[in-house]
């Protein structure tokens, strides 16, 4: 008895140790982000604790785009304390061109995620604000239910450096549009799809919609390296095809060539009928 209760604790701890070394279907990526609450959306000077605005002219402080962000969106000023008073101007000052970041309304289902594409001088006065020169990356609108934003205290959330995919109710990692993603790793190729692939070691990819025919859609996988495409049926799985840009070398074909064919071989359908939740349907997070 002993030695079996030994035995499930050893085994209990090299599972632990396997996974937070990261195994094939945790595959190296971005840490859990950094989420600081914000609560009142307003213009001009961002002076009470928790506030912010999207500017849609970087040079003009009393400008704003719209009630929440919008592809109008050019900056983002921010107070650097958070809605509950504590100064994040320390986490601010690291934040460096390229830098992610989700204005998160309502979790996971509702959130626009942009790019920082230029750290702007800080504005004179007080209190102490940062500006961010934005540009959009996508939309998740999914559920987007709540009222839309004015200027009163309301639960928001800023969400930097966030990973590029998102956990599904089956604990699957999901892809997100446009979001390059390195293997090894098992991931669905968005939300809303059948689809579930692995990722070779060693290969970076990034989901684009591929369009809408014969009452299916369909998804490309890119390989970054080299433009590659690799065309699936987002409901059954079935490849569609292959493409490949002019002027590729026949090596770099080969190599494309053969990452997809594991990835053609690794495709799996498990959908959605042992999950409680119903079936999702495609959402705008793969389709914007």
């Amino acid at each position: 008895m002993y030695g079996h209760a030994v035995r499930v604790a050893m085994a209990a701890l090299l599972a632990l140790a396997l996974a937070s070394c990261g195994g094939e279907d945790a595959p190296a990526g971005a840490d859990t982000p950094v989420s600081f609450p914000y609560s009142l959306h307003t213009m001009g000077p961002v002076a009470v604790a928790g506030s912010y605005a999207f500017l849609s002219d970087a040079g003009d402080l009393q400008s704003r785009s719209a009630p929440r962000p919008s592809t109008d969106s050019e900056a983002l000023l921010i107070h650097q304390s958070d809605a509950g008073g504590s100064s994040r101007v320390a986490f601010y000052a690291e934040i460096v061109a390229g830098d992610t970041f989700d204005w998160v309304l309502e979790g996971d289902d509702c959130y626009t995620r942009f790019t920082v594409t230029e750290v702007l001088p800080d504005p004179t006065g007080s209190p102490p604000r940062k500006l961010f020169a934005i540009e959009l990356r996508h939309v998740v609108g999914l559920k987007c239910v709540g009222p839309q934003l004015t200027d009163e205290i309301q639960p928001v959330q800023f969400r930097w450096k966030p990973p590029p995919w998102r956990v599904g109710p089956d604990g699957i990692r999901q892809m997100l549009p446009n979001e390059p993603i390195t293997g090894p790793g098992k991931y669905r190729l968005h939300a809303g799809s059948e689809v579930v692939i692995r990722i070779p070691a060693g290969m970076t990819v990034e989901v684009v919609d591929a369009g809408y025919s014969g009452g299916y859609w369909y998804s490309a996988v890119v390989d970054v390296e080299s433009g590659a495409k690799l065309y699936f049926n987002d409901d059954t799985g079935e490849v569609e095809g292959r493409r490949f840009p002019e002027g590729l070398t026949e090596a770099a074909m080969e190599r494309a060539n053969a990452l997809f064919d594991q990835i053609a071989a690794s495709v799996e359908t498990p959908g959605w009928s042992h999950l409680a939740s119903p079936t999702p349907s495609p959402t705008s997070d793969a389709r914007d």
